[in-house]
């Protein structure tokens, strides 16, 4: 300060000095004037230094950087203004109060505007326009005021799917038990039937002859202390919560063992909750001439899951990883769906394949055998086979996708490698589309586990007429690891399959061999035979029905590991013979898109190739293709009168995104985030569920929230 006045000074003295005293007197009022202005802005920029009792409430007027006057507040308390009336702000001040003053502030809108919220040192403070607070530290109050109904929130939502399983499933519980192996498989003694335990009894039911009053019954045994839940008048029947009754006792009246149950219009056995004595306990009740029947009011478990009982079951991880054990539970199959297999034949005496087969239609096109002889020398049209439906739950051996259905051999290829011809030929028969030598019905869909880099004109137009003829044709994308399809699966008509490995028990990758490519339709277990990532002594190649070793006694022998693309296709025309059974229409494109836009989306493909791109191609998710889940519901709500009521509903498609609810009053509000599986209407196992916190906003205000939904148990 002393540099700022120092040169007025010299100035004015030197004036001073030519006799011009009335300027001096003006100069001595002015800096008398600053000095004050100055001392008060200090003294007001920090209470503590006039003592450490006191504290600085700063409150500031609307938002940065807004010159609109949208508002006041009116502030109250020891210290500021007078003691019967509130001073006014309008735009900003600071007062220096004494630790512990209460102090009560009122917001004022000013017209056509409305109170937003309070703000105290960065923090939001609420949404009422009058608050007190206390002077227990320094204070920056900031009022925020705006438009009515400005104010918008934006919603992140993700889907994070469960890995290796979907969470109802325990599958990850099942331990190999100890025995030889062959193929690398190991004996498995398991029970997947097992039910769970039932949840501890909480009332019985005891039902009275129809003659009995019900009323008299409830007031007699409420007079002994048995507390009633429920009643029936219908099944003229009474709910006894068990935990009102004491601990199991002799009878009242004497002259009864305590087996025994008095025979008169009273209960009078007490029973405390175990199994035993809840037995003894209904046997006591069913004892009584007037009772019909009594029983532990047990509960019924939604079936979410159903699991095969196949021997080898807990080997094949690539069942639950697509959640096929959930889509099992709505559909298991339909003989009536039929599946050709173009590949080296099948084994058709294999005892998990014998059975399926539709041996009357099998043909072999190639020139190893007679036309009707479709045995498999190479194992790979076997195994194929066996992913697609292999005979299941019949208490051994490996299960197939799809548990009923009509498999078709038509045998194209001998050992690894089939001509151009000979394939045209397996797929328009296959179609009913071959003149001189028929099949007795066409078949629905074609497996095609083969391919090569060259197009054929020969097979392309053999594909497009099985199309045309309503059949849907599957085929391997490749397994050079590159960016391209094999034909026939590069051709329209064809729905290409790639693979994915376990990678247990993290998301799954593209397998390392697998062919991508923008193109590519959907992903499907492919296994990966160089590990053992689950690290239970056997690979992570896909398990199933193989060529049976005749040298062999062993079960093992007819079940083998193997990985590829060729193991991927298979696995989605048995889900397409599942959809089929379940109802949806025989159209490829509409499944090719039902297959697509209900998959798993995989968030990395691949740890060492960046440039790997496949589009929006997710896993195949059989659960989900079988009934169609088309949207995600994002209900808005929000929060008056102390209750959440719904304020706004919007759609996202399966995958998520992002969704803006604009033009919202200030408040209190929460999402709702529902992927109604099933469409019934109700939060059920296998729906994926969220429920966020509470968030305020006020007016004006911008927000955006993350939100990831997962899988309900």
């Amino acid at each position: 300060m002393y540099l700022i006045i120092q040169k007025p000074v010299i100035s004015i003295y030197k004036r001073i000095t030519r006799g011009n005293r009335n300027l001096f007197l003006y100069f001595l009022k002015t800096m008398f004037l600053i000095f004050l202005l100055l001392f008060s802005l200090t003294a007001l920029s920090s209470c503590s230094r006039i003592s450490p009792d006191f504290y600085t409430l700063e409150i500031i007027i609307g938002q940065e950087n807004t010159e609109i006057n949208r508002g006041y507040i009116t502030v109250q308390g020891e210290g500021i203004g007078s003691a019967d009336e509130a001073l006014e702000v309008r735009d900003e001040d600071s007062f220096c109060l004494e630790r512990g003053t209460i102090v009560t502030l009122q917001a004022y809108p000013l017209e056509d505007y409305k109170f937003s919220r309070w703000n105290i040192n960065g923090q939001d403070a609420g949404i009422e326009d009058k608050i007190s607070l206390e002077m227990t530290e320094n204070k920056t109050v900031r009022a925020y005021f705006g438009h009515p109904d400005s104010a918008e929130i934006t919603a992140e939502i993700s889907l994070k799917h469960s890995y290796p399983f979907s969470p109802l499933d325990n599958f990850e519980s099942l331990e190999p038990a100890p025995g030889p192996t062959v193929n690398v498989a190991a004996r498995l003694s398991t029970d997947l039937n097992k039910t769970k335990e039932q949840p501890e009894v909480q009332e019985i039911i005891v039902a009275f002859t129809r003659d009995t009053d019900l009323t008299d019954k409830k007031i007699s045994l409420q007079s002994q202390g048995y507390q009633i839940t429920d009643s029936s008048r219908e099944g003229n029947y009474l709910l006894i919560k068990l935990d009102s009754l004491p601990e199991l006792s002799t009878p009242i009246s004497s002259g009864y063992s305590d087996n025994q149950l008095q025979k008169d219009d009273d209960i009078s056995w007490h029973i405390k909750n175990n199994q035993d004595q809840l037995q003894q306990l209904i046997q006591q009740f069913e004892n009584q001439p007037e009772v019909r029947y009594a029983e532990p009011n047990y509960s019924y478990q939604i079936a979410s899951i159903k699991y095969p009982d196949d021997t080898y079951y807990s080997y094949q991880w690539n069942y639950p990883q697509i959640r096929l054990p959930q889509a099992w539970n709505s559909i298991t199959g339909s003989e009536s769906v039929r599946i050709a297999v173009l590949d080296t034949g099948i084994d058709s005496e294999h005892p998990d394949l014998a059975g399926q087969i539709v041996e009357n239609d099998g043909y072999n096109f190639t020139d190893d055998g007679d036309s009707d002889d479709f045995s498999d020398k190479a194992g790979h049209g076997t195994h194929v086979a066996g992913i697609i439906a292999a005979a299941t739950n019949n208490n051994q051996g490996v299960a197939g996708t799809i548990w009923q259905s009509s498999l078709v051999p038509v045998k194209v290829m001998s050992n690894s490698s089939g001509r151009w011809n000979d394939i045209a030929k397996g797929i328009r028969y296959a179609a009913g589309l071959l003149e001189d030598t028929e099949i007795s019905e066409p078949v629905d869909i074609i497996n095609l586990s083969l391919g090569g880099e060259g197009g054929s004109n020969a097979v392309e137009e053999a594909v497009q007429d099985a199309s045309q003829a309503g059949v849907i044709l599957v085929a391997a994308a490749g397994n050079d690891a590159d960016d391209f399809l094999l034909y026939p699966a590069a051709y329209d008509e064809v729905i290409s399959v790639g693979a994915v490995d376990y990678n247990y028990p993290e998301e799954p990758k593209l397998a390392h061999y697998s062919n991508y490519s923008f193109e590519l339709d959907i992903l499907a277990p492919g296994g990966d035979m160089k590990v053992d990532s689950s690290d239970r002594g056997v690979n992570d190649g896909i398990l199933s029905t193989y060529l049976t070793d005749v040298d062999s006694e062993e079960d093992f022998s007819k079940y083998s590991f193997l990985e590829g693309t060729s193991m991927a296709a298979p696995h989605i025309s048995g889900v397409i013979g599942l959809m089929l059974s379940h109802g949806v229409p025989r159209d490829s494109e509409k499944i090719r898109n039902i297959l697509k836009n209900t998959s798993l989306e995989l968030t990395t493909l691949s740890d060492d190739n960046d440039d790997i791109d496949i589009g929006d191609t997710g896993l195949v998710n059989a659960y989900w293709a079988l009934h169609q889940p088309e949207k995600i519901s994002v209900t808005l709500k929000h929060k008056v009168e102390g209750e959440f009521q719904q304020y706004k509903k919007e759609n996202l498609p399966l995958r998520g995104g992002n969704t803006a609810f604009v033009d919202l009053p200030s408040g209190e509000y929460l999402f709702q985030v529902h992927l109604d599986v099933q469409n019934t209407g109700n939060i059920d196992p296998g729906d994926y569920f969220l429920e966020s916190d509470p968030v305020l906003i006020g007016v004006e205000e911008s927000i955006k929230i993350d939100l990831n939904l997962i899988e309900r148990e």
